[in-house]
């Protein structure tokens, strides 16, 4: 195909089952003149023959396979070095891509040339559960100091911002993660609020079988983003600052102080920097403090000295008459 304006990159390794829906979402695009580049990563389940059929009626898609087994980011860089097109977009071989997502995501970087990474909402499709990430280049920025904020199989990107290899496999399966953070620093990013992905969720995915190494990975990209901040953190404070946004709390005194000091130092610390802008930096950092803080009345009066003192906290915006109750809360448990 001569001169594609859109290459889309599809890793494939044994998804028989769901490859023939994820080429054919594309397929169905109303934005017609791209490219798709399948890379099969020595599939062994017959994937490769549920590929050429559609080889056959369709000229848009290259198929390139690899002599040995190498791994998914490996076969990310493979594709895109053989990309022709100006933007980049990708899609995983079980993901399905709505009509209109392509052409939705090329319209708006066409428009807005500041712009050279853009993502979207997902669709979840068992569970048919909105997948929803920041839309907006400060809110995305910032929440990348903390955990990704791009989904990457909805992601469009212009290729003149990367040089290959464009991810780095040490990072895997956090490779997208890492890529985003070091693009933050030199182009502007957005989410488009709609799910132009429906994405399939299954144990068999890279990212669930390799959570270890993909939080020990999340964990040094933060570190690197902190450093860039000025902050050398101790390993103690990284798998603090991991832990702030998942999963649940600990809910006791000491931890939640812990976690006081540390979201005040970072937003010292970019007081100082002036890295990530405001007020996203500090609606975030509140965000974060608020989840910590929700329903902890019970700890009594400790815990009503630990929000006071924190500038943070929604307690400093409330009136009297929800400080007085709020206050009665917390010194009435026993």
């Amino acid at each position: 195909m001569n001169n594609p304006l859109v290459s889309i990159i599809m890793p494939a390794y044994n998804c028989v089952d769901f490859i023939g829906q994820a080429i054919q979402s594309i397929l169905d695009q109303s934005y017609t003149h791209f490219e798709l580049i399948i890379i099969d990563d020595c599939s062994t389940d017959g994937t490769l023959q549920a590929i050429r059929p559609f080889m056959a009626s369709d000229h848009r898609i290259r198929l390139l396979t690899k002599e040995k087994n190498t791994g998914y980011t490996k076969s990310l860089n493979q594709g895109i070095s053989n990309a022709q097109g100006t933007f980049i977009a990708r899609l995983d071989a079980d993901d399905i891509a709505i009509p209109n997502r392509i052409a939705t995501q090329l319209n708006f970087l066409l428009q807005n040339p500041a712009v050279g990474v853009c993502g979207s909402w997902a669709l979840e499709l068992d569970s048919q559960e909105l997948i929803k990430v920041p839309v907006h280049h400060e809110e995305i920025m910032t929440m990348l100091l903390f955990r990704n904020s791009i989904i990457h199989p909805s992601v469009m990107f212009r290729q003149e911002l990367v040089n290959n290899p464009v991810f780095d496999s040490q990072y895997e399966p956090s490779e997208d993660f890492h890529l985003w953070s070091k693009l933050s620093t030199i182009t502007r990013f957005h989410n488009i609020p709609q799910a132009l992905i429906q994405k399939r969720l299954h144990h068999q995915q890279v990212s669930h079988i390799q959570q270890d190494n993909q939080r020990a990975n999340a964990i040094k990209i933060m570190n690197m983003t902190l450093q860039r901040l000025g902050i050398q953190a101790t390993p103690q404070e990284l798998r603090l600052h991991y832990e702030t946004t998942r999963g649940d709390f600990p809910k006791e005194i000491n931890y939640l102080t812990r976690v006081s000091d540390w979201l005040l130092r970072i937003q010292h610390q970019n007081l100082q920097t002036r890295i990530y802008p405001e007020p996203a930096i500090t609606q975030l950092l509140k965000q974060i403090w608020q989840k910590h803080i929700a329903g902890q009345t019970h700890l009594g009066a400790p815990f009503l000295e630990i929000v006071q003192q924190n500038p943070l906290s929604e307690y400093h915006e409330w009136n009297n008459y929800q400080k007085m109750k709020f206050k009665a809360k917390c010194l009435l448990r026993k």
